[in-house]
């Protein structure tokens, strides 16, 4: 049971949410993207991605869709809370465009998508939190070579933090549960601010903590709310093109492999001398460049 882009467009609209809180139809992590979202060629300039990454003095990442796969288990929970209340299973795919903005936002997708009573969104979220907290790292899994990056830049020295629309405490017990909170000064999470992403609020605490500025910072994130909460906060934004959202509207830096962010380090050869892996700035083909931001 899958749900196409115009009926994630109903969805969106009937919840009242904005069209970021929605990632319609995103590809599946690992998949290549959809060669329908690709622009005129005038506007597929190559850049600089690695020298980007590399250069920024405080980087922030997103963490569901980002750093950890956690599609599985969410799916899991909301559907065992769903059975539980007597209803039937939504498709992952619902759950995957609704993440970005957080449980409720699943929540509200699944009620709308079951046609459920307003009333029973409250008791559904008690029992989607109590479900997931009991199974968060089930069958979630790091992202291919995001432990190997962090540790790298753990050894650099340089500072890292992440901003998420996932509560604090879970999202540090996730992290935990992979061996990656260690690498993170500062974890951001729903609760920690008044505010939460798209609101550049958290985001801007995020950096403040880390003792940097917002020009000097980067966040890596994978939906359009991440991108509008970077642009907000006035801070450069990397798509992560292997998450769960689509590419954000104006989209000027992506990547979809953390290994080649790593290969590209200052030492490691690729580098060096200005050369860096760049990707098209609307979705297109891996464009080896020589350039500069």
């Amino acid at each position: 049971m899958k749900m196409d882009r115009t009926e994630f467009q109903a969805l969106a609209g009937s919840m009242g949410l904005p069209a970021a809180g929605l990632g319609a139809c995103a590809p599946s992590p690992g998949s290549p993207p959809p060669a329908q979202a690709a622009a005129p060629r005038a506007q597929q300039q190559p850049v600089s991605v690695c020298r980007l990454f590399w250069s920024r003095r405080v980087r922030i990442f997103d963490l569901e869709g980002t750093l950890i796969h956690t599609l599985p288990d969410l799916a899991s929970a909301l559907n065992q809370a769903l059975r539980e209340m007597g209803f039937r299973s939504v498709p992952e795919t619902l759950v995957r465009a609704s993440l970005h903005a957080g449980l409720e936002s699943s929540v509200a997708a699944a009620c709308v998508y079951l046609r459920l009573p307003t009333e029973l969104r409250a008791p559904l979220l008690a029992r989607y939190r109590r479900h997931y907290a009991a199974g968060l790292s089930l069958r979630s899994s790091p992202f291919d070579g995001v432990p190997e990056l962090l540790a790298q830049l753990s050894e650099r020295g340089e500072p890292l933090g992440v901003c998420t629309n996932k509560p604090q405490r879970a999202a540090e017990e996730l992290l935990a549960a992979f061996g990656l909170r260690r690498y993170f000064a500062v974890v951001v999470g729903a609760d920690t601010c008044t505010e939460r992403k798209p609101h550049p609020q958290p985001l801007r605490h995020a950096v403040a903590r880390l003792g940097g500025k917002l020009g000097e910072a980067l966040f890596i994130g994978d939906s359009a709310v991440d991108a509008a909460c970077a642009r907000a906060a006035g801070t450069a934004h990397l798509w992560y093109g292997r998450g769960y959202g689509l590419p954000p509207q104006g989209c000027e830096w992506r990547f979809e492999s953390y290994r080649e962010l790593l290969q590209s380090r200052p030492g490691a050869g690729l580098a060096d001398g200005g050369a860096a892996i760049g990707w098209r700035s609307t979705l297109g083909q891996l464009d080896p460049a020589v350039s500069s931001l």
